[in-house]
């Protein structure tokens, strides 16, 4: 048939025939003999594609879940005009309706999701006649593994067993945080408990020492009255060393408390430890001697180390007391220090009576006996375990064959070994200990330290007098204070007095008890003597009582230091005394006029520069007043009045006496009109050029310029 015509090319007959125009000629037709195609085209899907693959069609068949992209062809089967055949198809439980595809006999659908699918399609002939029965096919697109249904339920089990895990978890930390709490609250009425047992502790040790004292009082004036029968002195020494046990451990339980209260922090400073613990160590020989204990020290040459020496030193004594504590007389000590990999180690090894009842576990416990009627309170150790956790060092124990316990503690010595502890303080000196045997056979402990090199002239540094009757403190002090001081010595009393008045030194050091004549008779003579009374004293003893430190500071003793003591501390009361001196030099160099009783510091020294000032008043203005007049005018020698001058004021004799005169002068150029010249004949100077010259060196001034400076 034609499907092109010319446009209004068309012709009616009177038979109602039509006729129509086209390009190949006319056509003709009879409207009333045309008829519509009523046969029902027949409908087949004739291929499908799974991913532009052909797949077999198998009723039912199942793809795999990622087989989700697929094509459908499908043909009505009409062979007449197929051109105008139409088709609807759609896909149940995708499509919601048929979808109108006209002639294309084609459909596509991509990424279905898992599901049952049945596809649908329906085509209609030329003449637009539909077949109303669709021809179909199934399908199912499985899902994935973890989609299927036994996945799920393993979700949904593992799901509850979530939620029963964070119900579980819930319940875990409500009572971990319950227990905390618990625990906490335990902690701090452990807390409560200890700091109260603390304060009882220091409380407690507070007033022991109180009656002590008392008890001590009475004892050391009676040892030290001498005439004792030997009874008596063998009874007042055996109360005198019970006290000083008392003492000992009442020490030990401050020391503890201020521990715990973490009030304690180390002082490291560089020595001689070699020497240091040797010192120590040795101080036991006498105790292995009555005991009979076969006693060895061992110690390794240490020059420079960084340690605190009183840590240390309570960390030695109470291993080597432990030890002789419980040793088997007839038995063994050895005693060994030595430098390993940059530490020091100490071992104490002894033989132990009764050993197979020594309990090593609370040997560190405080109070812990393992003989309850064995001396001492149990406190020994565990300071020596607390002090060494502070050191940050090792302690272990352990029982060797033969009865042998041995103590080992492992400390740093280097200065880098205490760069992470918060509680320490570098120092620059730190001191030995030597053993002094004082009168009665009295043992006391004197702390002797080393000290920086001064480069000082030494006739330029302060001059010390030390009255000390034992050879070896003298010499030790000498040596460590040689190059700060200008040291003296005298063994006694009598020959310090000597000195004292021949020399007048700017600090005197003595002991209370010495031969012939004692310190605190030494200290009445030269404090009441105008030519030394300006001399600071420091007083030493080994008693301790009040009625002594009384004595001695009525006899004018300007500081008493009971032994043993730090010479860190007796170093700082030197220097705290020799600066006084010092502050009096400053202040004289401000005052133009000297009042006795302002810058003297005793009675005898109030009466001396009384005269002094009556002296200046009276010959200050005579040009022949010299330092030998003003000697002969005091009664002193010429060194004397130098060394008193030099220690009040800085000044020689000779200088002193032109200060005055240049301070005179100051006072009359203020408050009179006289020429430079009769100022200068009036203030002694026997020209007026020479008091020039020295005016202007001391106030780098001549006197005019000087008046006009204050006159503005």
């Amino acid at each position: 048939l034609a499907t092109e015509f010319n446009t209004g090319a068309y012709f009616k007959d009177n038979k109602g025939n039509l006729y129509f125009g086209g390009l190949e000629g006319f056509y003709w037709f009879k409207p009333n003999q045309l008829k519509v195609n009523s046969i029902l085209p027949k409908t087949a899907i004739t291929g499908f594609d799974v991913f532009n693959k052909s797949y077999p069609m198998l009723e039912g068949q199942k793809l795999k879940a990622h087989q989700n992209t697929i094509s459908f062809t499908f043909s009505s089967l009409q062979y007449a005009l197929p051109a105008r055949n139409q088709y609807q198809y759609r896909l149940v439980n995708f499509d919601t309706d048929w979808v109108f595809s006209g002639n294309q006999n084609f459909a596509r659908y991509t990424g279905l999701p898992p599901g049952n699918y049945k596809f649908q399609v329906k085509s209609s002939n030329y003449d637009g006649l539909w077949n109303p029965e669709p021809v179909s096919y199934s399908f199912a697109i499985l899902s994935p593994w973890y989609l299927t249904p036994l996945a799920k339920f393993a979700y949904i089990a593992l799901f509850i067993l979530l939620l029963y895990g964070i119900y579980r978890y819930l319940i875990w930390q409500w009572r971990l945080q319950l227990n905390l709490r618990l625990k906490v609250e335990e902690t701090e009425r452990f807390k409560r408990l200890n700091d109260f047992k603390s304060k009882l502790y220091t409380d407690i040790s507070h007033e022991f020492r109180t009656p002590l004292s008392l008890i001590a009082g009475p004892v050391d004036a009676k040892l030290g009255k001498g005439g004792l029968t030997e009874m008596d002195f063998a009874n007042f020494s055996m109360i005198k060393r019970n006290i000083n046990r008392l003492i000992s451990l009442v020490d030990q339980l401050l020391h503890l408390a201020r521990l715990e209260k973490g009030n304690l922090k180390l002082k490291i400073a560089k020595g001689d430890l070699g020497l240091f613990v040797g010192m120590l160590a040795a101080t036991f020989k006498y105790r292995a001697t009555i005991k009979r204990v076969d006693y060895e020290i061992e110690i390794d040459p240490i020059p420079n180390a960084w340690f605190d020496e009183d840590a240390l030193e309570k960390i030695i004594t109470n291993l080597l007391s432990n030890a002789f504590k419980y040793v088997s007389e007839g038995g063994i000590c050895r005693f060994s220090a030595h430098k390993i990999q940059g530490k020091l180690q100490i071992s104490v090894r002894n033989s132990v009576e009764e050993f197979s009842q020594v309990d090593l576990d609370r040997l560190f416990t405080r109070f812990y006996q393992q003989n309850e009627y064995s001396e001492g309170a149990g406190i020994g150790l565990s300071l020596v375990q607390e002090l060494v956790g502070l050191y940050q060092g090792g302690i272990a124990v352990t029982m060797e064959d033969g009865g042998i316990i041995h103590f080992k503690i492992t400390l740093p010595i280097a200065t880098e070994d205490f760069e992470d502890l918060s509680v320490v303080q570098l120092g620059s000196e730190v001191g030995r200990s030597i053993l002094d045997t004082g009168q009665n056979g009295q043992e006391r402990s004197v702390v002797l330290q080393e000290q920086p090199t001064l480069s000082e002239p030494l006739g330029e540094l302060p001059m010390l007098l030390i009255v000390e009757d034992h050879e070896e403190v003298r010499e030790f002090l000498k040596s460590v204070w040689a190059d700060k001081y200008q040291i003296l010595e005298a063994k006694n009393g009598e020959e310090g007095m000597e000195k004292a008045l021949e020399v007048v030194p700017d600090l005197i050091i003595s002991d209370v008890r010495m031969p012939i004549c004692g310190g605190i008779a030494l200290c009445n003579k030269l404090k009441t003597d105008v030519r030394t009374s300006h001399i600071p004293i420091i007083l030493l003893t080994a008693g301790i009582g009040e009625e002594l430190e009384l004595q001695g500071l009525e006899s004018g003793a300007d500081d008493f230091i009971t032994k043993p003591f730090k010479l860190r501390t007796l170093q700082m009361r030197v220097e705290n005394l020799i600066g006084l001196r010092k502050l009096l030099r400053s202040r004289y160099s401000r005052e133009l006029i000297i009042e006795a009783k302002d810058i003297a510091v005793s009675p005898t020294d109030e009466v001396f520069f009384t005269k002094l000032q009556m002296v200046l008043d009276e010959q200050l203005s005579d040009p022949q007043f010299n330092a030998k007049m003003f000697c002969r005018k005091l009664d002193m020698s010429r060194m004397q009045l130098h060394r008193k001058l030099l220690a009040y004021t800085g000044l020689s004799t000779t200088a002193f006496i032109r200060s005055q005169r240049l301070k005179q002068a100051i006072q009359i150029l203020k408050t009179s009109d006289a020429s430079v010249s009769e100022i200068a004949y009036t203030v002694g100077f026997n020209t007026p050029s020479y008091f020039i010259k020295c005016f202007k060196e001391v106030y780098q001034k001549t006197p005019t310029e000087y008046l006009e400076s204050i006159n503005g």
